[in-house]
């Protein structure tokens, strides 16, 4: 367990590493106001916000010790093709010889088309698995990621469906 909670750090820090290298703030707000707007489960701790002009990066990781290395990623990047093409850039699978994935149509944010994304595969010898919102805003690629090393978190994989653009309502409930 610690093994797991030293890689997860050792990830996150080279992430902010790389974000302070650009100069880019750091925040600790819980909801990033500028090109999403998301609802991590209650008592998950934001690890960073980076917001650079046109994209934005923040991720949330689950403090209870029954769950380590549970985290969240959202990110939103201009993008120049659709959500299809999107989704198959998208393929953490590439990573994962002989992983097991599934896709189907979703709808967030009040009826928006989405894509549900569910890739299962071993890593480092563990079952990993990996859950994915994503969905298109004009030319944004929305992305929200759920990724763990044991049974999912009903809350957590609740919280990928919230992830909208500012102004557009958020979805409470998945279709998956």
């Amino acid at each position: 367990m610690a093994h797991r909670r030293q890689r997860l750090f050792l990830y996150i820090g080279g992430i902010l590493t790389a974000a302070a290298t650009a100069g880019v703030l750091l925040t600790s707000a819980a909801v990033a106001g500028d090109l999403f707007s998301f609802q991590a489960p209650a008592g998950w701790t934001q690890m960073m916000n980076v917001n650079l002009p046109s994209r934005q990066m923040a991720a949330w990781r689950d403090p209870s010790p029954s769950h380590q290395g549970d985290n969240l990623l959202v990110m939103v990047r201009p993008y120049g093709g659709t959500l299809a093409q999107a989704a198959a850039s998208e393929d953490v699978a590439r990573e994962f010889p002989g992983a097991q994935i599934s896709k189907q149509s979703t709808t967030v944010c009040g009826g928006h088309p989405a894509i549900y994304m569910y890739v299962a595969a071993q890593k480092n010898g563990r079952p990993f698995v990996s859950e994915s919102v994503l969905s298109m805003w004009g030319t944004n690629f929305y992305s929200a990621t759920y990724t763990r090393f044991d049974d999912g978190l009903p809350a957590a994989r609740s919280a990928l469906v919230t992830m909208c653009p500012p102004g557009a309502s958020q979805s409470t409930t998945t279709s998956w």
